[in-house]
């Protein structure tokens, strides 16, 4: 629900003209860009879990699957 309110406060400070500076524009496009992402991150993985998604990418990430194995090795 949050996001929703982020993501509408957004639009409506930019429609009307977006007041502030050029620093804070650019750091609301990028706030209202990530929360696009992340609504429609939420819509794509309802069916299938947002966690179970999420960790499912995180396991493709090169790095973090060496740190992974790493860790796996040294509890062992």
């Amino acid at each position: 629900g949050h996001i929703f309110i982020f993501t509408a406060t957004g639009i409506i400070y930019l429609a009307i003209g977006s007041p502030g500076s050029l620093w804070i524009d650019i750091l609301m496009y990028i706030c209202l860009a990530f929360n696009v992402f992340v609504i429609v991150f939420f819509f794509v993985t309802r069916k299938k879990g947002f966690v179970v998604t999420f960790m499912s990418f995180l396991k493709k990430l090169p790095i973090l699957k060496r740190l992974l194995k790493e860790q796996a090795l040294n509890t062992t």
